[in-house]
């Protein structure tokens, strides 16, 4: 009869041992299996430093840049934010008219936004990170540097 007892207790602590197994290495492998860092915020796919600086394309045709963060999550981050405002045509001719692009800092606007947004990943189309020497990061480092109205990227 113990022997009996004994036997039938084998196959739920062995079952007992596989659920501890197996808990254990979900709690220790949770961020590779789901992406999370373990702090309530989303690793992007692409890993994004302080220095990096992204240009994010938007449905309704409008291009942000500034340094993304949660770019995996429903809402992604956008911090110093910079956008194109196009002005009125310079030149005298037809054919030499060009636009007059200027870089502006979010935040100045009439409704007085703060530098940063958050962005419905579902009215994202894409974003790239851009390069160092990118104009558009040129023009953002010279105006942070210099601390005046932002130059206007060369084309």
């Amino acid at each position: 009869m113990r022997q009996q007892a004994g036997a039938s207790k084998t196959p739920w602590i062995v079952l007992a041992v596989v659920i501890i197994v197996v808990a254990v290495a979900l709690l220790l492998f949770k961020d590779k299996i789901t992406g999370s860092s373990g702090t309530g915020t989303v690793k992007s796919a692409t890993s994004t430093s302080p220095s990096d600086w992204y240009s994010v394309f938007l449905t309704n045709g409008q291009v942000y840049f500034g340094k993304l963060s949660n770019a995996d999550s429903s809402f992604m981050r956008l911090s110093d934010v910079f956008y194109l405002q196009v002005g009125p045509q310079q030149g005298s001719g037809a054919a030499n008219q060009q636009p007059n692009i200027s870089l502006v800092e979010l935040g100045g606007e009439l409704h007085g936004p703060t530098k940063e947004m958050e962005i419905n990943s579902a009215h994202v189309l894409f974003y790239e990170r851009m390069k160092s020497n990118a104009k558009v990061v040129e023009a953002i480092n010279q105006y942070k540097t210099q601390g005046s109205a932002p130059a206007t990227p060369a084309q």
